[in-house]
């Protein structure tokens, strides 16, 4: 019965080789890099935000992971930061999906054989964030019909199929109506893994027969930035999912709480710590559970200083450098996202 980590968001360079002994025990480590992987690039001046992390950090990886390249931050140094992060990976012999030099590759599962099953993969971003298209380069975009289409064709080919899902609301822990609608048609489709991040905290997660969703893997490896204010970005997990060779659905081992010092590197939980993080992700799996309540918290915390220091400041950096008309537009795009149905 195989084991499979799952980190949330991972972006800035490493410089410890223990960075993974929360799942040493695992057979497979799927994570969020939410930065491209260049020493080069042109930056994307109308970003306030950008990542980059140096190659030679590459090497802390290991043969187990799989890196999901689909997020808001892997263009955040043009086509050119994208394609030498796709060269880097390639090079290493590196496990990656969701971004691609078209909409094809983007779109291409990861499929690889782990104590015997057959794990894919597949790795998708909400399609505002820099979308591939046949010709164009970027990430494969989460839409219902081109999820639905990557599913099916997986029917047969895989024991297990893991759905990685960037999409959500920064520094929000609740699912909005979009993700509650993908993860139904992921896991419907025979996804037995979900998985989403964005949010930069952490969420709660759901069980049934069919497998298992994850709402929100918060942070693992990731400078602090702006938001040294807000104590929940420091708060983190491992989550340990077990894959059954039987043929019965994933479930949820284990989470691992974690914390992020000050430079935003993980280390282990102290016993108090680790007690109110267990808590908080339980408090959170109950409130997910109905829509309703659901609702009413995920509109309480957009009222809270994460989300509007760092949507704040977004909007107006995005004023400098593209004028009001371009903060209306995504204002409007963020809305139909965030409270409409899923499309497309």
């Amino acid at each position: 019965m195989p084991g499979v980590g799952v980190f949330g968001q991972s972006a800035m360079p490493m410089t410890k080789s223990d960075l993974w002994k929360p799942v040493d025990g695992c057979d497979a480590v799927l994570v969020n890099l939410e930065n491209p992987i260049t020493g080069g690039g042109t930056p994307r001046v109308e970003k306030k935000y950008l990542y980059k992390m140096d190659s030679a950090t590459v090497s802390h990886f290991d043969r187990r992971f799989i890196i999901g390249l689909a997020n808001n931050h892997l263009m955040d140094y043009g086509e050119s930061g994208l394609h030498d992060t796709l060269v880097t990976l390639e090079r290493q012999h590196l496990a990656y999906g969701g971004a691609g030099r078209n909409l094809e590759e983007a779109s291409r599962p990861v499929v690889l054989e782990i104590c015997g099953l057959r794990l894919a993969v597949v790795c998708a971003a909400d399609p505002r964030y820099e979308a591939a298209g046949h010709d164009v380069p970027g990430t494969f975009p989460a839409k219902p019909g081109m999820l639905r289409e990557t599913l099916r064709r997986l029917r047969g080919k895989a024991d297990h199929v893991v759905v990685s899902l960037h999409m959500g609301m920064e520094f929000v822990p609740y699912p909005t109506k979009l993700m509650a609608q993908l993860a139904e048609l992921c896991l419907g489709e025979g996804a037995g893994v979900v998985v989403f991040h964005h949010s930069h905290v952490l969420g709660g997660h759901a069980v049934d027969r069919r497998g298992v969703v994850l709402w929100g893997t918060g942070n693992y490896l990731f400078p602090p930035e702006d938001s040294g204010h807000f104590p929940p970005w420091f708060e983190s997990a491992a989550w340990i999912v077990s894959l059954p060779s039987n043929g019965g659905a994933p479930r949820l081992q284990s989470v691992l709480p974690l914390m992020l010092d000050a430079q935003g590197r993980p280390t282990l939980a102290d016993t108090r710590s680790a007690a109110r993080i267990s808590k908080h992700i339980e408090r959170l799996s109950a409130r997910s559970r109905n829509r309703w309540r659901t609702a009413g918290h995920r509109c309480l915390h957009l009222l809270g200083p994460g989300y509007l220091k760092t949507a704040g400041a977004n909007y107006v950096h995005m004023a400098r450098h593209q004028g009001w008309p371009a903060v209306a537009r995504s204002v409007c795009s963020t809305l139909r996202t965030q409270f409409g149905r899923a499309r497309g």
